[in-house]
């Protein structure tokens, strides 16, 4: 707002020593100045946030900065015909606290805020819409819709209202549709090894080609970028960068999505929370969102732990924002205007069905950077990207990266949020549903993806004792007592089930496990028997009713067989039946 003529504040009543603050003559100060407060809601009772608005921008003030503020502003006249005065007045306001401040002045002066309310004076704040998003920086505002990408002045952006201050990026910026090496790095960080690819010349990116599986993966992650970017809440979804490599029970990290994650703070102010201490102990940390402002364009929970309950953000995901630090009232962000959420993780997060998958949007990093590591390579050389992202850029390094952005918040305009080609994902966050135990669920996994083909049980099929002995085998024994046969083994065929493109005893109709049960002839007595198989298998033999050959008594009487003490009840029982 526009400044008359700078004369020193009135703000004390009294004559020399005996000069006091008075709280109305400061207030009215203030109120000149530009100070306010700003109301989240219509709630009356929440916790407001003081700002000063300079031309528009919405600086957010707490009672110490304004304080300061006041001080400064007198020191300025401690040379001139007023120095007398000004030295008594900050004297005066060096005295007086911030507590007095916050108690007695700033809780009286002027509130605004974007709804209706009798308690408030309207405000109106510029933000994106469903059809277009407005980046701002020093020399203009970007202006993205489906169809094109513009700067343009503030000045031709009329009436849209006030902007928070960290909303302005500090930077002028050109259009530059080059590739960037921002753009480099995300497209590598989504690119997989392919074993049955090698390098002669001990170049090992060859080893990393760009499939279609990359590519759409890497539009996958373009739109999760432009969703980030965009402020418009019509979709409320929790981005969830995790690694290809990991499984429920091991990470894998340095594959690059914290990077990408954290460069959201160039566009918007981001707030980062510690995921390995996020809602434990049952009740959760309810100070966890403390640090957001209404200018807060991010919750970044970097590093969940492996038993991250993503349950916990569910009233977070698709309702207002409450926000409480210690010993202050609750702020409630509306849902339209409150920050998005992102996720960066070592590990497969717990829980799957609907209600979770429609609160996610998935992106799985490759492990390009984390081979490039393990080489002894860094990124910023010349053989891969030359420099460092961001703290090395040039201009044009930073308009090709705010270009990037751009585009991403386009791709997001006309066609969401992008799924890409989830790899094993979906296999191992199905596995978190079906037991509470890790080790439980990574062996369950294992088995149908891995092992069951290894073993040739896709073809020959394996007793359920037996199978369960391996399993038994396998887990920590404080495990095993927990899981006893039959609990396993229901486990087993509810993932079997579930998993697209598998079946259970195909041979067998039916719809559940007791309709799917097959027996086979071991001697004179029948064993439940199991085959698990997928679209995907080699197929070798057709099941048959019955084994060709039964085991007479006879054929047992000499056999012995030598165990190695490290091997499993079910691999004894292997080595035992070749024999025969």
């Amino acid at each position: 707002m526009e400044k008359i003529e700078k004369t020193l504040p009135v703000i004390t009543s009294g004559e020399g020593s005996k000069q006091k603050i008075n709280t109305l003559l400061l207030r009215t100060y203030l109120e000149s100045e530009g100070f306010g407060q700003f109301m989240t809601t219509n709630d009356r009772t929440t916790k407001r946030f003081f700002f000063l608005n300079d031309d528009n921008v919405l600086r957010i003030f707490s009672p110490d900065n304004i304080r300061d503020y006041v001080i400064k502003n007198i020191e300025t006249f401690l040379e001139g015909d007023d120095i007398t005065q000004a030295v008594v007045l900050s004297d005066v306001m060096s005295r007086f606290s911030s507590t007095a401040l916050e108690s007695q002045v700033l809780v009286f002066i002027q509130c605004f805020g974007e709804l209706d309310n009798n308690d408030s004076e309207r405000m109106e704040l510029a933000s994106d819409d469903p059809n277009t998003c407005f980046i701002r920086f020093l020399n203009g505002v970007a202006v993205i819709s489906k169809d094109d990408i513009s700067v343009i002045s503030y000045s031709h952006l009329g009436g849209q209202g006030a902007v928070w201050e960290n909303s302005i990026i500090r930077r002028n910026i050109e259009i530059d549709e080059t590739k960037g090496l921002y753009e480099e790095f995300c497209l590598n960080a989504m690119r997989v090894r392919d074993p049955k690819v090698s390098s002669s010349d001990g170049n090992w990116t060859r080893e990393y080609p760009i499939t279609n599986n990359v590519q759409k993966n890497f539009e996958s992650l373009r739109s999760s970028i432009g969703y980030l970017l965009h402020a418009d809440n019509t979709i409320q979804k929790a981005v969830v960068y995790i690694d290809r490599n990991s499984t429920i029970t091991k990470e894998e990290g340095g594959n690059g999505k914290t990077v990408v994650m954290k460069s959201i703070q160039y566009f918007r102010d981001r707030m980062s929370v510690n995921g390995k201490g996020f809602y434990k102990g049952g009740g959760g940390d309810r100070f966890a969102f403390s640090g957001v402002t209404p200018s807060t364009g991010l919750i970044h929970i970097d590093d969940i732990d492996k038993n991250f309950d993503f349950k916990s953000l569910f009233a977070f995901l698709t309702g207002d924002l409450e926000v409480e630090g210690k010993g202050t009232n609750k702020v409630i962000i509306p849902s339209d205007r409150k920050p998005k959420f992102g996720i960066t993780t070592n590990y497969v997060l717990q829980g799957g069905g609907t209600s979770h998958a429609r609160r996610q949007h998935i992106v799985e990093f490759g492990d390009y950077w984390n081979r490039c590591n393990k080489e002894g390579d860094l990124p910023w050389e010349k053989e891969h990207l030359g420099k460092r992202l961001f703290n090395d850029f040039s201009q044009d390094d930073w308009n090709q990266f705010y270009t990037f952005g751009f585009k991403c918040i386009q791709l997001f305009l006309r066609e969401g949020l992008v799924n890409g080609a989830m790899g094993s994902y979906e296999e191992k966050q199905l596995a978190t549903t079906i037991a509470s135990e890790p080790e439980v669920q990574e062996w369950i996994r294992n088995y149908v993806m891995e092992q069951r083909v290894q073993l040739n049980h896709h073809n020959d099929g394996v007793a359920d004792y037996a199978l369960y002995a391996l399993f038994a085998g396998d887990v920590d024994p404080s495990i095993a007592r927990n899981w006893e046969q039959k609990r396993f083994l229901k486990a087993l065929y509810e993932y079997v089930s579930k998993v697209d493109g598998y079946d259970w005893n195909p041979h067998k109709s039916g719809t559940c496990m007791s309709e799917r049960r097959w027996l086979r002839s071991e001697g004179d007595v029948q064993k439940p028997y199991i085959k698990s198989v997928s679209k995907s298998d080699a197929q070798e033999e057709t099941i048959q009713e019955s084994v060709p050959r039964t085991i007479a008594p006879n054929d047992l009487s000499n056999k012995t067989v030598e165990v190695d003490d490290g091997k499993t009840a079910f691999e004894a029982f292997q080595k035992f039946a070749e024999q025969l």
